[in-house]
């Protein structure tokens, strides 16, 4: 059990945290449930998180229990008779328990003074609280831990996996200059900081880079540096540290990284330029790409290769929000068929699935279906899908859900189209396709924020604070002046014929026996 993550089985709900694990299959039948679930009282995270781990704890000793395996020692050990009554305890907090039934009366005091009170097991609890009195000599890796614990308090979208790359961020700063009093990070370090991290190199987790050290990087002195636009992203990070330090104690020195952001390189990309070189689809290359036999002949390797330039164009949805879609997101608002883009965790997922996320707050939405999304078969698609993700065969490269389509899209269809175009014409074209389209035809500039998941205009104070969204019938007329049926004039709907469905089959199995054979030639070589 040492290797339970921390936080896996929390499930934050309005009415509080859940504890949810799924039942391993070979089990499902003999326990009678898919899953374990319990509520835990209350909203503070580092109580649910300790509780969470705990319940890990039993369910795995029922699965082995189930399994045949004989109970721990320290369960059976963990067992309290008191006159007819047996109450079985947790190691983890044995003190706490016996304290609560001493003061219900259950167990008088000194009744079990000889009970064995144990250390917790180590197995991902809650790091031990820290201080939180802010002053010139708390140590920045200090000082870093009650940056993310106030963080976590604030804000309950802050996940395990935020939580994970915030940290990665900082505790660079500390490798580089050092784990100094915060009192001492004057500009000078800051300084140093930037000058270092400007010569690293751009890809730094690479099989043969992971563990190396900053000074083993510099030294390398590959030619393809991080980019500026990468620094400055750090830097405004690091900045908020001690602007956040700076709140809490007067006394520190002014934020040392505030006006610390350096200039492109000339003919660097950032992504401000790289937007502007997606160039949305024409409507002559629309119809060269649908005339593809993906949708003419429904000649595919993935059910999503057919959807998913469907569903973005008549969307605008990211690439990541399509693939994340689940059977549940799809519902009727109003009398709308909508569907949902959000962060809702799954359950009917393995646990190794990469979790749902959104880029921002504002790409919580609803987007109406579009009627020829559903003449050319989507809704009936979807309910016939079984539950869980509509595309499970979309797996996450390097916790990206995007890569694969991307990758496919960008390097297989497109250039067999004839289309394809270095940083101009790429899956997420799809979008800027989308969003242009309505442009043109004068949507205002609030509806197509609402549609794409984008912030209002912060310069517009009317559409940053006052009013409501649109409502569902407004975005439902919005998304109908989109028109591709001209483009769209091949595209064969959906459902394929036996024929089709039989020739992706066997496309599958011959990528599973190329996939095993892999696995096994690895496996001899080590």
């Amino acid at each position: 059990m040492s290797d339970v993550p921390r936080n896996s089985y929390l499930t934050l709900t309005p009415k509080g945290y859940f504890f949810r694990m799924r039942v391993p299959r070979r089990l499902q039948a003999k326990l009678g449930k898919r899953e374990l679930k319990k509520a835990i009282a209350g909203t503070n995270r580092q109580l649910a998180e300790r509780q969470a781990i705990l319940y890990a704890a039993q369910a795995f000793e029922l699965f082995h229990a189930l399994e045949g395996f004989p109970v721990s020692q320290h369960r059976q050990d963990m067992v309290v008779t008191v006159g007819n009554a047996t109450y079985q305890l947790d190691k983890e907090k044995t003190a706490e328990e016996l304290d609560m039934l001493i003061h219900r009366g259950i167990i008088r005091p000194g009744a079990v003074d000889q009970f064995p009170v144990e250390k917790p097991l180590k197995f991902g609890l809650p790091e031990a609280p820290v201080e939180t009195r802010i002053d010139g000599n708390m140590p920045l890796s200090t000082a870093i831990k009650v940056y993310i614990r106030d963080l976590k308090g604030r804000d309950a979208r802050f996940d395990e996996e935020k939580e994970k790359q915030l940290l990665s961020k900082l505790t660079l700063l500390q490798e580089i200059i050092g784990d100094l009093p915060i009192g001492a990070v004057d500009y000078y370090k800051a300084e140093k900081f930037r000058d270092t991290y400007l010569k690293l190199p751009r890809y730094r987790t690479t099989k043969e880079r992971v563990n190396m050290t900053v000074a083993e990087l510099v030294a390398e002195n590959d030619p393809v540096k991080v980019s500026s636009e990468t620094v400055n992203q750090r830097m405004e990070t690091i900045s908020s540290l001690f602007k956040w330090l700076k709140k809490r104690n007067s006394s520190l020195q002014d934020n040392p990284f505030e006006d610390m952001q350096v200039k492109a390189a000339e003919g660097e990309t950032t992504a401000g330029n790289k937007m502007k070189k997606r160039l949305p689809f024409t409507a002559v290359e629309l119809q060269r790409l649908f005339s593809d036999a993906i949708w003419s002949k429904h000649d595919f390797d993935y059910v999503w290769e057919y959807w998913l330039p469907l569903v973005l164009l008549y969307s605008g949805v990211r690439v990541t929000e399509f693939c994340q879609l689940e059977k549940k997101d799809f519902r009727l608002v109003e009398d709308v068929w909508v569907m949902s883009i959000n962060d809702i965790k799954t359950k009917d997922e393995p646990e190794d699935v990469w979790p749902k996320r959104v880029k921002t707050e504002n790409s919580l939405r609803d987007i109406p279906i579009h009627s020829h999304l559903i003449d050319v078969g989507f809704k009936n698609f979807v309910e016939e899908a079984p539950s869980g993700r509509l595309f499970p065969d979309i797996v996450p490269i390097v916790g990206k859900l995007a890569k694969t389509p991307c990758r496919r899209f960008n390097e297989f269809i497109l250039p067999r189209t004839g289309i394809k175009s270095k940083q101009v014409k790429t899956l997420y074209s799809m979008r800027h396709t989308t969003l242009n389209e309505l442009k043109q035809k004068n949507v205002t500039a609030e509806q197509r924020a609402q549609l794409a998941g984008h912030a209002p205009d912060q310069n517009n104070m009317s559409e940053a604070v006052y009013g409501d969204e649109f409502n569902i019938k407004i975005m439902q007329q919005l998304v109908h002046q989109l028109d591709f049926t001209t483009p769209m004039a091949n595209v064969k709907p959906w459902p394929p014929s036996k024929e089709a469905l039989a020739a992706m089959a066997k496309k599958a199995r011959r990528r599973n026996r190329q996939a095993e054979s892999k696995r096994c030639n690895k496996a001899k070589a080590s």
